[in-house]
């Protein structure tokens, strides 16, 4: 399976990790959050994010009580 089959948009990210699509966007503002692909230039380029970043991510999120 190509790394292009698994990319997320914004929306499908969001879904996944059950956060806001606003949420994410802060996220990149302040370079936190899972990585991210951004595809074209200037404000318009399309962000998409990898299903194994976003499962990575989760993974180094995790909190023991």
């Amino acid at each position: 399976m190509s790394e292009t089959a698994t990319l997320k948009t914004e929306a499908e990210a969001a879904v996944f990790l059950n956060v806001s699509t606003k949420t994410l966007q802060a996220w990149r503002w302040r370079n936190q959050g899972p990585r991210y692909y951004k595809l074209g230039k200037g404000k318009r380029g399309a962000i998409r994010y990898s299903q194994e970043e976003l499962k990575n991510f989760l993974q180094q999120s995790e909190m023991n009580a």
